[in-house]
């Protein structure tokens, strides 16, 4: 077991032992976990990549469906920033902590808000009628189960393509930096999931360009392919014909593109598809 697996290890264990099995489950085979902090209605889930926390910081999903979406977002955003300042260390306690200090500030800042009218619901009211639907089984918002359900399969997807992505080293023409991404897809749920586990990396979701292919053998002479551009005009469609050419089967590639202020003209295409 290397160091980064036992670390994350102790750090699930750890965090069940706080947070008590109700309000935390680990999936240790699967290196992530989901946090509900009950009393303030925050969700948290989590994946640790298998360089964390060596040299990298946890994939992260925040959701407070009773805050306004705003305040949501401002939540998400500043855990995302937590997490980028502090490379190298575990860091799970440190920012549900935070997480449950800053959620609970915005519902009372919320709540010493002046009312816009009549019988305005706070956001602690707002989720104490929301917590109540959970006990009768009855009574439960199938909504907002179906939509957690849904998270909990995006995260399972996730968690089990990142380990097949193959990352090729980085290119650079004229400044423009380019770097090629390959993993096995046997349907457009995969070709999903590894785009989004990408799109999880910040130099990746940063890029200006993320062009897209995928080719799938569908069986009986069929092919399920299609391709993005990602603004990158026919970079996407050329990325296609070169796995056809190839007859790459069963794979999606993702090129990433960051634009460094000095056109390539067609020598960009040359580049994309090496």
């Amino acid at each position: 077991m290397d160091e980064n697996t036992e670390a994350q290890e102790e750090e699930l264990q750890a965090l069940q032992a706080i947070y008590g099995d109700e309000d935390c489950t680990v999936f240790p085979e699967e290196a992530r976990c989901v946090v509900f902090l009950s009393d303030i209605g925050v969700v948290i889930w989590a994946l640790f990549p298998q360089d964390y926390p060596s040299n990298a910081t946890p994939l992260l999903e925040v959701e407070a469906p009773h805050l306004p979406f705003d305040a949501e977002f401002e939540l998400h955003s500043k855990a995302e920033e937590m997490l980028a300042d502090a490379p190298g260390s575990v860091m799970m306690f440190e920012l549900i902590e935070w997480l449950k200090e800053k959620a609970a500030d915005i519902m009372e800042t919320l709540e010493k808000e002046p009312d816009e009218g009549a019988g305005r619901v706070t956001a602690a009211e707002q989720w104490e009628a929301e917590a109540s639907d959970f006990a009768p089984p009855e009574e439960i918002d199938h909504r907002a189960v179906a939509r957690a359900e849904a998270l909990e399969v995006e995260m399972e997807q996730i968690a089990r393509v990142v380990a097949t992505i193959v990352t090729g080293e980085t290119c650079t023409e004229k400044k423009s930096v380019f770097q090629a991404h390959v993993a096995p897809a046997k349907n457009l749920n995969d070709v999903k999931a590894v785009v989004a586990a990408l799109m999880e990396n910040r130099k990746v979701a940063m890029a200006t360009h993320n062009i897209m292919a995928y080719r799938i053998d569908a069986g009986n002479g069929v092919w399920a392919q299609d391709y993005d551009d990602d603004g990158e005009t026919a970079a996407g469609t050329r990325l296609l014909h070169l796995l056809q050419v190839v007859d790459a089967r069963d794979v999606v590639c993702v090129v990433s593109r960051w634009y460094g202020g000095v056109k390539l003209g067609p020598d960009r295409f040359k580049i994309i598809n090496n």
